[in-house]
This record gives C-alpha cells, sequence and structure tokens, in this order.
C-alpha cells in the first residue's frame, strides 16, 4: 500500500513537473514575441522561463515514464494559444480550437490509458 502511494506520488510529480516546464516555455515564447526581436527586459525574460523549463523538463523524467511524461510537453500549445488569445487578443480559428481540443484529449487519454497499465 505505502508502495503503491509513493508510486503514485512519484507520477504525480513528474506530471507537475513537466507542466510547470511546458508552462514555462509558453511564458518564455509570449516574452519572445512581446520584445518583436529587439534586446530587451522582455527578451531576456523570455531566456529566463525557457531556461528555468530545462531543468525542471529533465528533473521530471526521474519521477515517471518518458512515454508519459514527454507528450505531456504537448500542453506548451494549449498555454501558448491562450495566452496569445488571452494578452495579445489573437484571434483562433475553428481548426486551431479543434487542433487544441485534440491535444487536450490526447494528454487525458494518455495519462488515463498508461495510468491503468501501471
Amino acid at each position: 500500500m505505502i508502495k503503491k502511494l509513493s508510486l503514485l506520488s512519484d507520477k504525480l510529480l513528474g506530471i507537475s513537473l513537466v507542466i510547470i516546464s511546458a508552462i514555462s516555455c509558453s511564458i518564455g515564447a509570449f516574452f519572445w514575441k512581446i520584445a518583436d526581436a529587439s534586446f530587451n527586459i522582455e527578451l531576456v525574460a523570455g531566456y529566463f522561463f525557457q531556461i528555468l523549463a530545462l531543468p525542471l523538463f529533465i528533473l521530471a523524467f526521474k519521477f515517471g515514464k518518458l512515454s508519459i511524461l514527454h507528450p505531456l510537453m504537448s500542453f506548451s500549445y494549449v498555454v501558448t494559444v491562450i495566452l496569445g488569445v488571452v494578452i495579445l487578443d489573437e484571434k483562433t480559428s475553428f481548426y486551431q480550437i479543434l487542433g487544441l481540443s485534440l491535444i487536450i484529449l490526447g494528454i487525458i487519454v494518455l495519462c488515463k490509458e498508461k495510468n491503468q497499465n501501471d
């Protein structure tokens, strides 16, 4: 029972680290967009968030399987579009929303299926 609980908490930690890493990547990309290819504080902030994401992503692999954790990085696409729409007032099409929905569904299905087989 304790071993199963430990394995579950390790999986959740790994998944959490990847999600935080994906969000950090998205924030980095957002700052690069608003930096407008100029050397300014936004460009530096973008590098900071991108660099922050990498060790979190690497550390996550200590707590979970590659086949579960790496596909979760696709969550960064969802976060990036949300940032673009909410903050930059970008418009999305039906097909973009459909694609993002499929990414989210894929993440849910992959994690659920893998959790049942572990």
